[in-house]
């Protein structure tokens, strides 16, 4: 019953994402999901068996693979905290599930210890159809998302081009849904699964209790390949119909209203104030002088060397913005719809990434560093592309000229 458990699993992530907001949300049930699928193998092989762990059997797993598959990838473990690289690691799972199947026996029939019960149980399941379709199901649902998600994670997306992405992918997912591409994925399946798994059969149906039993007649399958269909279809409407919800939103329409107001008077066009705007934020913007600054917002572009005409982002009216500090005070009504543009959830991509760099920054072996040091590093290494266009050796001549005593040590650096 592996694919049920997989479904029921994606059901549960996907319930439990409802309480967030927007873009977390959709990222969290786009991975979050896909984690669901690739830790009942990948977590049950790897972690559970401490393949990684152990030294004997990380050294067993790597001989099996050089001799039985030497050109596939190694297993990869699934990242607490990076949410776009894991389509790899369903995909290693995948490519090294005959090696994988190999060292679950050899550590069974070796092992008279727990980590031999575990590997026979694990085998069981390896064997199973329904396990290698649920794994390759998963990696074709998250092999796409996993572009449409770093599509959403870049820096200068609009949420216009997030909401086309969508519609893209959503694209994607509606022409796999037919016969025939059931029939090309369901034979490609049976082909890779030969001399791995058992055949496919049809799950024994289990009873209802009685308590909600209704003496209906259960659904019954007349083969494999009609209940793995409906498997298929479930995944896939399940996964269009959250995108949808998560972009048809009214906090998602009201970040779309701000940023066209913002892009259309960029370009020296005249703007006119939707209803929406003013009904919602009526107590925060004298809304007649936010009308006037908007109509000087295409003065300040040119100001700051750029082109009015030109302007298809909100990261160059910020720019600007700041490239001419004057304008914070002569348009405060346009530099506080910039912030409330900024701190709608959908635009915090980038503040995300600062959870993932700290778990890499602030590891176990630097746990007593302090928090002065901790912000330096973090500064760092979230804003790469200005460290890299620092002077580093004008930095080294300024460090060794502080005092007499680094002037001893330290010569000038040309």
């Amino acid at each position: 019953m592996m694919v049920q458990q997989i479904c029921l699993a994606i059901y549960v992530v996907l319930l439990q994402c409802l309480k967030r907001k927007i873009l977390q949300l959709f990222t969290f049930i786009v991975w979050h999901t896909a984690s669901t699928c690739a830790y009942r193998m990948q977590a049950r092989s790897v972690r559970v068996l401490g393949i990684k762990q152990s030294p004997k059997r990380n050294h067993l797993f790597d001989s099996l693979r050089k001799e039985l598959e030497p050109q596939n990838q190694n297993l990869r473990t699934l990242c607490p905290t990076r949410w776009t690289v894991r389509t790899g690691a369903v995909k290693s799972v995948i490519d090294n599930y005959n090696v994988l199947c190999t060292a679950m026996t050899h550590i069974n029939e070796n092992s008279h210890d727990e980590h031999g019960r575990k590997a026979c149980g694990i085998l069981a399941v390896l064997e199973k159809f329904s396990t290698f379709y649920g794994l390759s199901l998963a990696y074709l649902v998250f092999s796409v998302t996993e572009h449409l998600s770093k599509t959403l994670q870049t820096v200068n997306i609009t949420i216009h081009e997030a909401q086309k992405a969508v519609k893209l992918t959503q694209g994607f997912f509606s022409r796999q849904r037919t016969h025939e591409c059931f029939a090309n994925f369901f034979n490609s399946v049976i082909e890779q699964s030969k001399d791995l798994t058992d055949e496919p059969v049809v799950p024994r149906q289990k009873r209802p209790p009685r308590r909600i039993d209704s003496g209906a007649d259960s659904c019954t399958f007349p083969s494999p390949q009609e209940y793995y269909r409906r498997e298929y279809y479930e995944v896939l409407d399940l996964i269009d119909h959250e995108l949808t919800f998560r972009f048809a939103q009214k906090d998602v329409e009201v970040a779309i209203v701000l940023e066209q107001m913002l892009l259309t008077a960029a370009t020296g066009k005249k703007v006119a104030l939707p209803s929406s705007i003013s009904n919602l934020y009526s107590s925060d913007f004298n809304f007649d002088r936010l009308l006037q600054q908007l109509e000087m917002l295409a003065d300040t572009i040119l100001e700051s060397g750029n082109d009015p005409k030109t302007v298809t982002n909100i990261r160059v009216i910020s720019d600007a913005m700041n490239a001419v500090p004057v304008s914070k005070k002569l348009l405060p009504e346009v530099h506080k719809l910039l912030c409330l543009y900024y701190t709608i959830p959908v635009t915090t991509a980038t503040a995300e990434r600062c959870f993932s760099s700290l778990r890499r920054v602030k590891n176990y072996l630097r746990s007593t560093m302090t928090q002065m040091k901790l912000n330096d590093l973090m500064c760092g290494y979230i804003h790469k592309d200005y460290l890299v266009q620092t002077d580093v050796v004008a930095l080294a001549n300024d460090f060794a000229q502080r005092n007499n005593r680094r002037k001893i040590y330290f010569s000038r650096v040309h």
